[in-house]
This record gives structure tokens, C-alpha cells and sequence, in this order.
């Protein structure tokens, strides 16, 4: 699992830039790992 070690300043842009790539990567993993699985609500 990835930290997020936080130095100095950073803008809010920046910073939720960051959390999606790493939102992505781990949903991608679980993806992978058929640990989740997307349903449409019809």
C-alpha cells in the first residue's frame, strides 16, 4: 500500500491529482485480483 508522506506545501489541485492516481492503481489491483466487481444499477 502506498503512504503519502506530505513536505512542505502543496496546493489542493496537487494534492487530489495524487489521491486519484493512487485511487486508480488500487482499484485497478482489485480489478486484477477479481476481489470487486462493478455492476450497473438498471
Amino acid at each position: 500500500m502506498d503512504r503519502i508522506f506530505y513536505t512542505g506545501k502543496i496546493t489542493k489541485g496537487e494534492l487530489s491529482e495524487r489521491l486519484n492516481e493512487l485511487l486508480n492503481k488500487y482499484l485497478d489491483e482489485l480489478y486484477k485480483n477479481d476481489k470487486v466487481k462493478i455492476e450497473k444499477e438498471s
